[in-house]
C-alpha cells in the first residue's frame, strides 16, 4: 500500500462519496502497512480540530479528514473526564505537525482514518492510556502496538490515575470494595438459546452493604450497558450474579435484559462504574 493513498481516499469521502466505492469496499485501501512501523513511518498531517479524546480531523496533503485514534477508547461526551480527555488531547497535537501511522485496515466503519498519533516524537495513543484518560481496546486486526497500549493502561491503573483514581468524578462511598470475580461467558449450547447461561458476578469485599443503584455494568466495547435499579442492595460480603438474559430480579440474582449474548466468547473486559462514571472493578478474560 502506497501511504500517499490516503489523502485521494479522503477527498472520495469527503467531496463524492456518492460516486467514490466505500473504504471498507476498495481493496487497495485494506492493504497492510509497512512491515517495521514507528515514528518515522506514515504520512504527516497537521491537527486542525479536536472532537473527543481519541478523534480529531487533520489536514493531509490538503485533504481533511477525521482520525480516530487505534488501540483506545477516550470517555465520549457527558461522561467521567470526557472533558478532561479531550483538553488532553487538545495539549498533545492541537494545531501541531503529526504523524499519522496505520496499521492493517485504513478505515473504520464511519469512514474515520485510523491511526496512531506521533507529536514530538511520543505515541499520543499511548499518552492517554498511560494517564488514564482512555482505556486500552483493541480493535482486531489493527493491534501493531497494542501490548505497548496495555502496558499503559496498567500502569495507569496501578497509579490509579484518571478513570482509575477512587475518586474520579465523584467516586463512591468511604469503604466500599467491589470485585467482578467471574464470567461465565460460554454457557452450555449455543449461546443466543442460553442468555441466562451466560453471567458475571460481582462481590461486596467490604464489611457493611453495598448500595448498588445507580452503578453500570459496561462490556469492553461499551455499546452494551447496564444500570442496576434503584436502591439494590449488596450484603457485606455478598455475591451476585447478573445474567444477559430475562428474568425477575432478586437477591443475589439480577438481569440484564439483553436479547442477545453480552460476553464474547473470543475474550472481553467488563468494567463496574460508579454513578459518578469512575471505575469502581474490572475484569478482563481470553476465550
Amino acid at each position: 500500500m502506497k501511504l500517499s493513498a490516503w489523502a485521494p481516499a479522503a477527498v472520495c469521502l469527503a467531496v463524492a462519496a456518492a460516486a467514490c466505492r466505500g473504504p471498507a469496499s476498495d481493496p487497495a485501501l485494506s492493504a497492510a502497512p509497512p512491515a517495521a512501523p514507528g515514528p518515522a513511518a506514515g504520512k504527516k498531517a497537521d491537527v486542525l480540530r479536536i472532537a473527543d479524546g481519541d478523534t480529531l480531523t487533520a489536514s493531509l496533503e490538503g485533504a481533511e479528514l477525521t482520525v480516530r485514534l487505534i488501540g483506545v477508547n477516550a470517555p465520549e461526551t457527558g461522561e467521567c473526564l470526557a472533558g478532561r480527555a479531550r483538553e488532553r488531547l487538545t495539549e498533545l497535537a492541537a494545531g501541531r505537525r503529526v504523524r499519522l501511522e496505520t496499521d492493517q485496515e485504513l478505515y473504520d466503519r464511519r469512514g474515520r482514518l485510523l491511526a496512531y498519533l506521533w507529536a514530538d516524537g511520543a505515541l499520543v495513543n499511548e499518552a492517554l492510556a498511560a494517564e488514564g484518560l482512555a482505556l486500552a481496546r483493541a480493535y482486531p486486526p489493527n493491534t501493531a502496538r497494542q501490548a505497548a497500549l496495555q502496558t499503559a493502561e496498567e500502569a495507569a491503573r496501578r497509579a490509579r490515575l484518571g478513570l482509575w483514581a477512587p475518586g474520579a468524578c465523584g467516586g463512591g462511598p468511604d469503604g466500599l470494595r467491589l470485585e467482578i470475580s467471574e464470567i461465565r461467558w460460554n454457557p452450555p449450547g449455543p449461546d443466543e438459546e442460553n442468555l441466562n447461561g451466560e453471567y458475571l458476578v460481582i462481590v461486596n469485599l467490604a464489611d457493611r452493604p453495598a448500595d448498588l443503584g445507580g452503578f453500570t455494568l459496561w462490556d469492553e466495547s461499551s455499546s452494551n450497558r447496564y444500570r442496576f435499579p434503584p436502591g439494590w442492595i449488596l450484603p457485606a460480603g455478598g455475591r451476585a450474579a447478573v445474567h444477559s438474559g430475562s428474568g425477575q430480579d432478586r437477591p443475589g440474582r439480577l438481569y440484564w435484559g439483553s436479547s442477545r449474548p453480552i460476553w464474547n466468547n473470543s475474550g472481553d473486559r467488563a468494567f463496574l462504574l460508579y454513578p459518578s462514571g469512575g471505575i469502581a472493578a474490572e475484569y478482563s478474560y481470553r476465550g
